[in-house]
C-alpha cells in the first residue's frame, strides 16, 4: 500500500465517495467500510459510559435507529429490528426504552416539530451514507409500519424475560415439557424447603446431627435456639452465583466421599489442636527466657503487648487480637524495650533472636487456628445448605418447575457444552446484534452468557452496544458486578466513548455532584491505600476517572443539605417527618408544583411511614393537599387498601366464623366506612358462604358489603382480582391456603403509580438531594425541573 501512494485515511475517504456513488449497491459499501475499520483498528463493539442525565436513552434510541434506517436503505430491509436484541434491567427501563425509539420514529416518519433535533443528530451518524432526509424519514416510516405490524418481535426486552425466553425454547434440553412451570418466589420455595428439611430430620441421622450441632452452639453462644429463621436466612446463598459456580464441585465431591464433612472436620480439629500445642510451646519458651536474663513485663514498655498476645493464647484465650503495638513488636527489634532502659539493646537482640521469629510463629498458627475455628463453626451449615438445595431439586422435578434465579447458570453450563448459536437459534430468530443498557449491573453468569453471544456477532463483523455507568451500581444484591465494565474494553476490544455533558441538571447542581463526587473518590482511595498499601490496585482512580459532567441547560440551580437536630420528646423517625413537612410546605410557598418534587427514601418503610404522617397533617391551603399525598408505588401495596382489608377480614370469618380477631377488625372497619351499612354477615352467618369457589366469593363480599361506596380503590381491586387469578392458576381455591399466601406475600404487593395523579413522587434509593432554582417573581426559591431531581429527606443529626 505504501507503494502505491495510499493510506488509510484515503481508502476510507475512498470509501466515502464509493458509498455516495453506489449507495444502492452494497456489497462495493460493505467491502470498503470493513477494509475502513480494519485498517483504523476500530471495534464493531461500541461501549458508553453514561453518567446521570447524560442522554444515555436518546443514544440507545439514535444507535438503534441508525441500524434500521441503514438496513432498510442499503438492503430493502424493513424488518430488520427482529435482529436486534436490546436488553436492560427492570420493566420500566424496558418500557422507557421501547417509547424512545418508537416516538423517535414515528417523529421522523411525519415530520413532527420535535423530531428536527434528533434527525440532525440521526444524519450526522450516518454522515458517511450522505442520506437525504427525505430518504431518513421514508425510511423510518417503513420501518415503523413493520414494527407495528409485527410488534411480538421487537426484540427489546428485560435481561430475565430474554433468558426466560431462551429457557422455554430449551425445555426438551431440560428433560422437560414447555409447559414447565417458571418460579419467580424464590423466598417461598426456600421456606418450604427448609421446613421440609427439618421435618425430615427424624429420618436422616446425618441431618439430625449437623441441626443438633447447630442448636447447641447458638445455646452456647445465649442465643436463641430457634433455627428455622436463621436457617432460612444462610441458605439465600443458594441463589448467589458463588454457590451456584461451585455447586458442581461440591457435588462431584460428595459423590466421590460422602463422609467429606467427617474427614473436613477431623482435619480442622487437628489443625487447631496443632496450634494450641505452638502456642503453649512458644509461650513456655519465652517465659523460660525472661527467666534466664531476669526479666519482667515492666522492662519492655509498649513491646509487653508482643508477650501479652504470646501468654493469652499460651494460656488458652483465643479471642486474643493482632493490635497496631503487635504489629510493631513483629516488625523491628528497636520497638522492644523502653527507650532509656538499660538494658535496651540487650533486649532487642534477644527480640531478635528469639521473640520476634516466636511471634511470627505463633501468628501463623493463630489465623491457621481462627480459619479451621471458622470451618468447623460453619461445616454444619454447609452441610445444612447442601441438604436444602437437594430438598429444593427435588421440590422442582416434582412439581415440574424451573427456578427462574437458576437460568443464568443453566444457560452458562449450556454454552460450555456446546456452540453459543446453538443456544440462541432456540429462540427462533437470528440475532445479528445485540444492545445492553445498565451494563454494571451485569452479573457473571450473564455477562458470560451474553459475551459468548456477543464475540460470535462481533466475529461476523456486526455492530454491538453497551451503556453502563459503574457508579449507578445498585445491584450488587442480584450478583451485579460493576468490574466487569472496567474491563471489557480489553477483553473484547471495545471502542469505549464517555457520554460527559449532563442535559438534565443545572448549572450549580452539576458543579456540586463534580466537587462532590470527585473528593468522595480521593478520599476513598486514600483510604484504600490506607488499608491496603498498594496505590497500583485502587479501583478508585479509574472508576470515578469520569465522574465530572458539562451543564447544557442553564446557569441556575440550587443544592440543599439539611441536618435535623432530634427533639428530645420525638423520635430521630418523627424529627425527619416533621423536617420533611416543613421542607414541602416552604417549597409549595415557594410555587414549586408537587409533581417536581420527588422524595427519596432508603427504605420502604420510611416511605410508607412519612405517607401516613403527611395523610394526617392537615394542608394550610386548598391546593396544599397535593403536597400531603406520595405518588409511589411501594406506598401503593394492596393492604394499604381499606376495600381489600375489609375483603380479607370478611375471607377470615368465612373460613372460620368463630374468629374474634376478624370480627373485631370488620367492626372496626364498620366504624370508619359508616356507608357501608355496618358490614354486616350475611343472613345465616358466613359460613353459609364456604361454598361459593374462592374468586367469585371476593366478588360476592364486594357486593353484598357495599363496598363501591369506599372511593379511590378501583386500581387497588383490579390489582387484587389480577393477582388471585394468577395464584388460582397455580394452587387450590381453598381459603386457609390462600390467607396464608395473603399474609406472607400478597398483602405487600404494590399496584403502579399513575403518572397523572397529582402528588409527591418518591423513589427509594440510596443517594439523596434537592435541586431547584431562583426564579424571577419570586422571594422563595422556586423547584428547577423533575427529571432527575429530588428532595433529600433530612438527616437525623
Amino acid at each position: 500500500m505504501a507503494n502505491l501512494g495510499i493510506t488509510a485515511s484515503k481508502i476510507c475517504n475512498l470509501s466515502l465517495t464509493t458509498n455516495k456513488r453506489t449507495i444502492r449497491n452494497p456489497v462495493t459499501g460493505n467491502f470498503f467500510s470493513y477494509l475502513c475499520r480494519k485498517l483504523n483498528n476500530m471495534s464493531r463493539l461500541k461501549v458508553y459510559k453514561a453518567s446521570a442525565g447524560s442522554g444515555k436513552t436518546y443514544t440507545l434510541a439514535l444507535e438503534y435507529i441508525r441500524e434500521l434506517i441503514l438496513e432498510a436503505q442499503l438492503h430493502g430491509n424493513n424488518k430488520h429490528f427482529r435482529h436486534i436484541l436490546a436488553v436492560t434491567f427492570t420493566k420500566d427501563a424496558t418500557s422507557e426504552m421501547k417509547d424512545r425509539i418508537l416516538a423517535e420514529l414515528y417523529g421522523l416518519a411525519f415530520n413532527t416539530a420535535d423530531s428536527v433535533g434528533f434527525l440532525a443528530s440521526l444524519q450526522l451518524s450516518v454522515i458517511s451514507y450522505q442520506l437525504p432526509e427525505r430518504e431518513i424519514r421514508e425510511n423510518a416510516k417503513t420501518v415503523l409500519d413493520a414494527i407495528l405490524h409485527d410488534y411480538s418481535r421487537l426484540n427489546i426486552t428485560t435481561i430475565d424475560s430474554f433468558f426466560q425466553r431462551v429457557l422455554r425454547n430449551l425445555a426438551r434440553e431440560l428433560g422437560r415439557s414447555s409447559k414447565f412451570n417458571l418460579e419467580m418466589n424464590t423466598g417461598k420455595v426456600l421456606q418450604d424447603a427448609v421446613h421440609n428439611t427439618i421435618e425430615k430430620a427424624n429420618q436422616n441421622k446425618q441431618i439430625l446431627d449437623w441441626l443438633t450441632t447447630y442448636v447447641e452452639q447458638k445455646l452456647d453462644d445465649d442465643r436463641n435456639w430457634h433455627i428455622d429463621k436463621e436457617l432460612f436466612e444462610f441458605s439465600k446463598c443458594i441463589y448467589n452465583e458463588f454457590f451456584q459456580e461451585h455447586e458442581k464441585q461440591l457435588r462431584q465431591q460428595l459423590v466421590a466421599n460422602p463422609a467429606i464433612f467427617k474427614t473436613l472436620k477431623a482435619q480442622q480439629e487437628a489443625i487447631k489442636q496443632n496450634s494450641k500445642t505452638t502456642f503453649k510451646q512458644v509461650m513456655d519458651n519465652s517465659n523460660r527466657v525472661l527467666d534466664e536474663h531476669a526479666l519482667t513485663l515492666d522492662d519492655f514498655g509498649n513491646s509487653k503487648h508482643g508477650l501479652l498476645f504470646i501468654n493469652k493464647l499460651g494460656g488458652g484465650n483465643y479471642s486474643a487480637e493482632i493490635g497496631s503495638y503487635v504489629s510493631q513488636c513483629r516488625a523491628t527489634a528497636d520497638f522492644w524495650g523502653k527507650a532509656k532502659h538499660p538494658r535496651k539493646n540487650e533486649i532487642a537482640a534477644l527480640a531478635e533472636t528469639h521473640w520476634i521469629p516466636w511471634l511470627e510463629e505463633v501468628i501463623a498458627a493463630f489465623q491457621k487456628y481462627q480459619t479451621a475455628q471458622m470451618i468447623t463453626q460453619n461445616l454444619h451449615q454447609l452441610g445444612l445448605i447442601w441438604d436444602i438445595s437437594k430438598e429444593i431439586a427435588a421440590e422442582n422435578e416434582e412439581n415440574n418447575r424451573f427456578m427462574l434465579s437458576d437460568t443464568a447458570m443453566f444457560l452458562n453450563e449450556m454454552i460450555d457444552r456446546s456452540d453459543a448459536p446453538f443456544i440462541y437459534e432456540k429462540l427462533g430468530s437470528d440475532i445479528r446484534h445485540v444492545m445492553i443498557d445498565e451494563f454494571q449491573d451485569t452479573s457473571r453468569l450473564q455477562w458470560s452468557n451474553f459475551k459468548a453471544l456477543l464475540s460470535n456477532i462481533l466475529s461476523e463483523d456486526r455492530f454491538s452496544l453497551i451503556v453502563g455507568d459503574v457508579k449507578q451500581s445498585i445491584y450488587r444484591w442480584r450478583n451485579g458486578d460493576w468490574r466487569i465494565l472496567g474491563k471489557i474494553g480489553d477483553e473484547l476490544h471495545a471502542n469505549i466513548s464517555t457520554l460527559d455533558t449532563n442535559y438534565r441538571s443545572e448549572k450549580n447542581v452539576i458543579e456540586f455532584n463534580n466537587n462532590f463526587f470527585t473528593r468522595a473518590s480521593e478520599l476513598l482511595n486514600e483510604l484504600y491505600i490506607s488499608k491496603w498499601g498498594d496505590a497500583q490496585h485502587s479501583p478508585f482512580p479509574t472508576t470515578y476517572s469520569d465522574v465530572v459532567q458539562k451543564h447544557k441547560k442553564g446557569e441556575n440551580g440550587y443544592v440543599s443539605v439539611d441536618f435535623v437536630e432530634k427533639p428530645e420528646d420525638l423520635t430521630a423517625a418523627e424529627a425527619m417527618n416533621a423536617a420533611v413537612l416543613d421542607k414541602l410546605e416552604a417549597l409549595q410557598a415557594a410555587g414549586v408544583p408537587a409533581n417536581d418534587i420527588c422524595i427519596l427514601t432508603r427504605t420502604n418503610k420510611e416511605i410508607i411511614d412519612l405517607a401516613e404522617y403527611l395523610a394526617s397533617a392537615p394542608p394550610t391551603s386548598p391546593e396544599g393537599g397535593a403536597y400531603r399525598s406520595i405518588i409511589s408505588n411501594d406506598a401503593f401495596q394492596l393492604h394499604s387498601s381499606e376495600a381489600i382489608q375489609i375483603i380479607i377480614e370478611a375471607l377470615r370469618l368465612v373460613a372460620d366464623p368463630e374468629n374474634k380477631i376478624a370480627t373485631e377488625q370488620l367492626y372496626q372497619h364498620a366504624l370508619t366506612t359508616p356507608s357501608t351499612g355496618g358490614l354486616t354477615p350475611p343472613l345465616g352467618g358466613w359460613g353459609v358462604l364456604r361454598a361459593i369457589p374462592l374468586f367469585e366469593l371476593i366478588g360476592e363480599l364486594y357486593r353484598q358489603l357495599n363496598l363501591a361506596v369506599i372511593e379511590g380503590q378501583s386500581a387497588y381491586l383490579f390489582a387484587f382480582y389480577d393477582a388471585v387469578s394468577a395464584y388460582l392458576n397455580d394452587n387450590p381455591g381453598d381459603l386457609p391456603h390462600f390467607l396464608e399466601y395473603w399474609d406472607s406475600e400478597l398483602k405487600t404487593r404494590t399496584i403502579p403509580a399513575g403518572a397523572n395523579v397529582d402528588g409527591v413522587r418518591h423513589r427509594h434509593h440510596a443517594l439523596l438531594r434537592l435541586e431547584y432554582q431562583p426564579q424571577a417573581g419570586h422571594n422563595g426559591l422556586v423547584r428547577q425541573s423533575c427529571r432527575g431531581n429530588a428532595y433529600a429527606a433530612p438527616t437525623a443529626d
